[in-house]
C-alpha cells in the first residue's frame, strides 16, 4: 500500500504539471490492483493449500521436472504430481541417484512432507518458491521410477548439451572447458569455487548467467546465416523461434533465459511485421507474460536481476548517454563506458541484496574483458550449433585463460568490492534506486537524473562507510553451521581468526560465506581441530586468494605447499591485542576482555566438571539423551526446554552489546 501511494502522489503531482491525464491514474491503479489480486489468489488457493501438508506423511506420484546431480551419487529432483493422488503439487526430494529421465513417473510410496529449509548456506525455501515448490520430500520409503517415453525432445536437448560440456572439457581442460560451459549454457558446475568467486569479483560473472547477451548473440549470428542464404522474413522468423526455444531449454530454462527468449521473439515479431520494435515494450510485455504464468517469480533472483539489467540496457543507458555523439573512436569509447556503468548501476542494489558483494569495477570490465568472453561465447555457440563441424575452439582456450588471469587478479587486490554487511547496505542501495527513478518522474530531465545519481550514491558511499568503520573497530565473534556442524570466526579491526571446531565437510563454506559478505580479507590464522588434511583443503579451495596468514593443526598438516606455522597436539593459543583465543582439552575460550565465550561439544564434560567460568557458553553437536543442560546456554542442536537458547545457530555476538547482564545474539 506504500508503494500505491507514493506512485499515486507522484502521478497526482505529474497531473498538477498537467503531464499526465486521469486515464494514466486509473490504468496505474487497475494494473497495480490486478497483479495484487493474481498474486494474493495464487497464494491462498494454490501455495498455502500445497504448504498445509508440511508435517504431514503420505504417498506422492509425479513426472520429473528437474534433475540436479552432486557427488557422492546424489540427486535432487522436482516433481510434479499428486499428494495422496488428490493435492496437484510441486515438490523437491533429495536422495539417492535414480536411473531417471525427464517426464519419467516417481512413485513413492510413503515420505514426510516439509517446508523447504532455510539456511545460512542455502535458503532452501526462496530457491523452490519461483520454481513453485513448497514442500519437500524426507524420510522416503518405497520409491520407484516409470518410465513413460514423455519429453523424448528435452531429454535429447539435454543429452546433446551433456556431450557438448564434455567436447568443451576435451578440447580446452576442466578449468577452461568449464568456464565455456558455463558461458553457453548457464552450467557452472566445472568452474573451480575460487574461480567463480573471481569472476563474480571482477564485475563478469553475469557471463555465465544464459540471458538477453547470449540468446542477442545466437539471434543475430542465425540472422546474418539465414540473410546471407536469402532465407524468407516468414521462413527466418519460424526458424528464429526454434533456435531461441531450443538455446532456452538446453540452459535448462532458468527465468533469465525465458526472459531474454521471449524478449527477443517479441522484437523479431516487429521486424517480421514491418514495425519498429521498442525495447520498453518488450520488456513490459514479457514481465507480464511471466508473471501471469508464475507469480512467484518476482522472488527469482534471475529473474529480477535480468529485468533491471534490460531496464539499463533498453531504457537507463540510452536515455542517458544519448547527448554523447558517436563521431569519433574516443567518443564511442566514452559512450561504451558510460553506458555499462549505468547498466551497473542498475543491477547493484539488486546484485548486493543477492549476493553479498558487489563489484566496483564492472564498467571497466565489462568494456574491455566482456568483448573478449562475447567472442569465446559465439565461438562456443557456433560450434554447438553446427554440431562440431565448424570448430574454432584451439583459438577460445587462450582468451578464456587471460579472462580467468585477469580476474584472479583483480579479486586479488581486494579493493574492488564492496560488501553488504549483513542487512544494512542492500536496503539503502535500493532506497537510493528508488529515489533516482522519483527523481526522473519528477522531472524527465536527464541532467536532474544525474544529480540524483551523485547526490544518492554520496550518500550511499558515506553510509557503506561509516557501516564499515562500524565493523572494523567491533570485536565480532560469528557462530557458524548447526548441530553438529560448528565453526567460529573472530574479527576486529579488519583482521579475522578461524577455528573450525567439528570438521564438518560444510564448515569452510559457511566461513567463506561470512568472511565475503562481511568484506573480511585479511586473515591472520585458521585453526583445524577435526579432519584436519580434508579441511585444510576445503578451506584452502574456498577461501582461493585469501590464505590465512599460518594454519593450526591438532595434527600436522600435510599439504605441497609451505605452512608458515603448524601447531601440534591438544593446545594452542592465538594472543592479539583485541581478543585472546584458547583451545585446551577440547574446550574453546574467546576472551575480548569484554567478553567471554566458552564453546564445548553437547554432553562432552560430566555434570561434576565445570567449564570455564565465562559470560556465554556454545555447545555444538547432540544433545545426549537425559544430558542436564546449562541454563542461559545456546545449543546449536535442539536441547530441551531447559536450556537457554535451543536449536540456534548461524549468528554473531557483537562483543559490547550485553543488555542487562545477557549477551546479545544477532542471527544472520
Amino acid at each position: 500500500m506504500l508503494v500505491l501511494a507514493a506512485a499515486f502522489a507522484g502521478i497526482m503531482y505529474l497531473r498538477v504539471r498537467g503531464a499526465v491525464f486521469w486515464s494514466d491514474v486509473l490504468l496505474i491503479l487497475i494494473s497495480f490492483c490486478a497483479a495484487a489480486a493474481v498474486f494474493i489468489g495464487y497464494t491462498r488457493y494454490s501455495a498455502d493449500k500445497i504448504r498445509s501438508y508440511a508435517g504431514s506423511t503420505g504417498s506422492f506420484s509425479g513426472a520429473v521436472e528437474d534433475i540436479t546431480l552432486y557427488e557422492g551419487g546424489f540427486a535432487s529432483y522436482i516433481l510434479d504430481g499428486e499428494i495422496d493422488g488428490e493435492q496437484r503439487a510441486r515438490i523437491t526430494v533429495y536422495i539417492n541417484e535414480l536411473d531417471a529421465e525427464y517426464g519419467d513417473r516417481v512413485n513413492i510410496d510413503s515420505c514426510r512432507f516439509s517446508i523447504p529449509e532455510k539456511d545460512y548456506l542455502f535458503d532452501a525455501q526462496s530457491y523452490y518458491r519461483p520454481e513453485r515448490v513448497f514442500l519437500s520430500a524426507g524420510s522416503v520409503k518405497g520409491i520407484s521410477v516409470e518410465s513413460l517415453g514423455k519429453r523424448r525432445l528435452k531429454n535429447l536437448i539435454m543429452s546433446y548439451r551433456s556431450r557438448m560440456m564434455m567436447r568443451f572439457n576435451s578440447y580446452l581442460g576442466e578449468e577452461c572447458g568449464g568456464f565455456l560451459s558455463g558461458m553457453v549454457f548457464g552450467e557452472k558446475q566445472w568452474i573451480d569455487r575460487s574461480t567463480r568467486t573471481a569472476l563474480y569479483r571482477s564485475g563478469i560473472g553475469h557471463i555465465m548467467a544464459v540471458s538477453g547477451l547470449h540468446v542477442s548473440l545466437a539471434a543475430a549470428f542465425l540472422m546474418f546465416v539465414l540473410k546471407w542464404l536469402r532465407v524468407n522474413r516468414a521462413a527466418a522468423f519460424v526458424l528464429l523461434l526454434v533456435m531461441i526455444s531450443l538455446l532456452a531449454t538446453a540452459a535448462d530454462s532458468p527465468a533469465s533465459a525465458v526472459r531474454a527468449a521471449i524478449m527477443t521473439a517479441i522484437l523479431y515479431l516487429a521486424w517480421f511485421l514491418r514495425r519498429i520494435g521498442d525495447s520498453l515494450n518488450a520488456l513490459a510485455v514479457t514481465a507480464l507474460v511471466m508473471c501471469i504464468h508464475n507469480p512467484y517469480v518476482i522472488y527469482s533472483p534471475g529473474f529480477m536481476l535480468s529485468l533491471s539489467g534490460s531496464f539499463g540496457a533498453a531504457a537507463a543507458a540510452p536515455y542517458l548517454t544519448r547527448n554523447i555523439p558517436a563521431d569519433t573512436l574516443k567518443n564511442r569509447i566514452i559512450k561504451s563506458f558510460m553506458t555499462a556503468f549505468y547498466i551497473s548501476l542498475s543491477v547493484f542494489p539488486l546484485s548486493l541484496y543477492y549476493f553479498s558483494e558487489v563489484s566496483l569495477i564492472s564498467p571497466l570490465t565489462n568494456v574491455i574483458i566482456i568483448p573478449l568472453c562475447t567472442l569465446a561465447m559465439l565461438c562456443g555457440l557456433i560450434f554447438v550449433l553446427t554440431g562440431g563441424l565448424l570448430n574454432f575452439l584451439p583459438v577460445v582456450k587462450p582468451m578464456i585463460s587471460a579472462v580467468i588471469f585477469i580476474s584472479d587478479k583483480i579479486s586479488g587486490a581486494g579493493v574492488f568490492t564492496i560488501s553488504s554487511g549483513g542487512n544494512i547496505l542492500p536496503p539503502a542501495a535500493i532506497a537510493c534506486g528508488a529515489a533516482v527513478m522519483t527523481a526522473y518522474i519528477i522531472s524527465k530531465d536527464p541532467v536532474s537524473v544525474k544529480h540524483s545519481m551523485l547526490i544518492t550514491g554520496a550518500i550511499f558511499a558515506v553510509s557503506a562507510a561509516v557501516s564499515a568503520y562500524i565493523r572494523w573497530d567491533t570485536c565480532t565473534v560469528a557462530v557458524l553451521g548447526k548441530d553438529s556442524n560448528a565453526v567460529v570466526v573472530v574479527s576486529c579491526h579488519g583482521s579475522a581468526d578461524i577455528i573450525d571446531l567439528s570438521g564438518h565437510y560444510k564448515s569452510a563454506r559457511y566461513a567463506a560465506r561470512y568472511l565475503s559478505e562481511y568484506g573480511l580479507t585479511n586473515i591472520d590464522s585458521a585453526a583445524l581441530i577435526k579432519n584436519v588434511n580434508s579441511q585444510y583443503a576445503a578451506y584452502a579451495n574456498e577461501l582461493g586468494n585469501e590464505k590465512p596468514g599460518y594454519w593450526v593443526g591438532s595434527t600436522e598438516i600435510i599439504c605441497g605447499e609451505k605452512i608458515k606455522k603448524t601447531t601440534a597436539g591438544s593446545f594452542f593459543t592465538v594472543s592479539k591485542g583485541d581478543y585472546t583465543i584458547n583451545w585446551q582439552n577440547d574446550v574453546l575460550t574467546v576472551d575480548t576482555g569484554e567478553l567471554s565465550i566458552t564453546f564445548a561439544q553437547a554432553g562432552y564434560k560430566a555434570e561434576t566438571e565445570s567449564y570455564p567460568d565465562s559470560d556465554l557458553y556454545v555447545f555444538y553437536g547432540k544433545v545426549p539423551s537425559g544430558a542436564d543442560t546449562v541454563p542461559g546456554a545456546v545449543y546449536l542442536a535442539e536441547a530441551g526446554t531447559e536450556a537457554g537458547y535451543s536449536g540456534i545457530n548461524n549468528f554473531t555476538i557483537v562483543c559490547d552489546a550485553i543488555e542487562n547482564g545477557k549477551v546479545k545474539l544477532r542471527r544472520l
